[in-house]
């Protein structure tokens, strides 16, 4: 149970951190909020593995495609900042971002049943 409060807090914060990277006018703050995004991709991986250990007896196929959800969620926050830092991003690309990061988290507290919530 621990570990699914961690999983979650942490992308509570990799959100935040998201949002003030990518929309941020300040260089510094944007790519600090970037750097700490990136700590927060290790540790949802870290508990998200966790995760996948218990989950898997139970659900192996939804398992199996959140996990590839999460991976495709720090695909398209990077391919953002990428973009933020050649001063090129869209809002096409800021919106898929987000997209795929609430539709993660939806299908993560479905594959939960709410939990921890």
């Amino acid at each position: 149970m621990l570990v699914m409060w961690i999983h979650f807090i942490n992308w509570i914060i990799l959100l935040t951190m998201a949002t003030v990277a990518l929309l941020s006018s300040n260089q510094k703050l944007s790519t600090t909020a970037m750097m700490v995004a990136r700590v927060c991709y290790i540790i949802a991986i870290i508990t998200g593995v966790i995760m996948m250990i218990h989950g898997w007896q139970f659900h192996p196929t939804l398992t199996l495609l959140k996990g590839l959800l999460g991976l495709a969620v720090i695909a398209s926050l990077e391919i953002a900042f990428a973009h933020k830092r050649r001063h090129q991003l869209s809002w096409k690309l800021i919106s898929m971002a987000f997209i795929f990061l609430i539709v993660v988290a939806i299908y993560g507290l479905y594959l939960t049943q709410g939990r921890p919530l």
